[in-house]
Formats: C-alpha cells, structure tokens, sequence
C-alpha cells in the first residue's frame, strides 16, 4: 500500500509542478502576445493542478494513516502538520487563483491590461509566492527525512513564510512581466 501511495504522490507531484512552471513560464514571457489558444493551455494546466493537487490531498491523507497505524506517534511530528497546513493554504491559494488570476489572465487574449490597480498587481504576486513557495517546501518536506521530530511546528512554518517573502519581494525585480507595469497602474488606482 505504501508504494501505491508514494507512487501517486510523486505523479502527481510531478504533473503538478510541471504544471505550474509551465504556466508560470507562459504568463511572464507570452504575455505580450498572448492568444486565446495560450489560455486554453493554461486552463489545460490549471486542471492539471486541480487534479493533481487532489491526488496529492488522497494520498498524503493515506500516509497520515498508513504513518499512524504503524506508529501512533507519527501523528506528533510537526513536519507533518507544518506541511498539512501548507497544503491548504496552497489550495486555498489555487480557488483564489482560479476566480481571481484566470479571468484576468483570459483578457490578456482579449488585449486587456492583466491587472488594473496597484493593489490587484500586488495580490497577484502575493498568490504567485504563496503558490511557488507552498509547493517548493512542500515537497522539500517530503524528502527531508532529517527535519522529522527535530523541529517544531513554528519554525518549520517560519522556513514557508521565509520563502514566500523571498519570492514576493523578488518578484518585484522582474523587468518585462505583466505584473511590472506599476507605473502604467499608478493613473488607476
């Protein structure tokens, strides 16, 4: 049962980040010329994500019995309830993407602005890093054995917060994105 789990885990894992790199390529460097069968692409890959991201809740909540049933003190590793709420706020994330990101993602086919305000730019970007961030330490929990029952719950969410912060602040550094038109949002806001 275990290599069934793990072999879910790591498809869909790997269907999810191919995903997200993809799109996340697509956005920063087609967004000038940005087509309506681009979009398709992206919504392609955002299903993609869903998906696997669903895969991934079935199979991690399967560890999390699988780890229990074999030693009931699996549950009291903070690694794992660290990487639990990462998780959600990662699909948290992902509705937020869907409803909010997409649309504005579609106008880009349409010749439309991707964000009209300062403040729409700066959501955006907090949701690339919460999103870029949640998967990458994710997954770094999953392989860093070491870090199980050797640091707590706090530090090890410190280390996401760390990295989402890294990934908005450098966002900001970006030179030609859709979300490095400030001074063309400045007039809206």
């Amino acid at each position: 049962m275990k290599t069934l789990l793990l072999y879910t885990h790591v498809i869909a894992l790997a269907a999810a980040i191919g995903a997200m790199i993809m799109t996340e390529y697509l956005i920063s460097r087609r967004f000038r010329n940005f087509s309506d069968d681009l979009f398709e692409v992206i919504k392609l890959a955002h299903h993609t994500i869903n998906w696997a991201l669903l895969a991934l809740w079935g199979s991690g909540i399967g560890f999390l019995i699988l780890g229990y049933q074999q030693d009931p003190d699996y549950v009291m590793n903070q690694k794992v309830w660290a990487k639990m709420l990462i998780v959600t706020i990662v699909t948290i994330n992902g509705y937020y993407i869907a409803k909010r990101v997409l649309p504005c993602i579609r106008g880009l086919s349409e010749q439309r602005p991707f964000v009209k305000s300062l403040n729409e730019a700066t959501l955006f970007r907090f949701s690339v890093a919460v999103s870029l961030a949640g998967w990458l330490i994710a997954v770094f929990f999953g392989i860093a054995k070491f870090l199980s029952y050797q640091n707590n719950f706090f530090e090890l969410l410190a280390a996401y917060v760390g990295l989402v912060t890294f990934f908005f602040v450098a966002s900001f550094t970006l030179k030609d994105s859709p979300l490095t038109m400030e001074k063309n949002l400045a007039r809206n806001d």
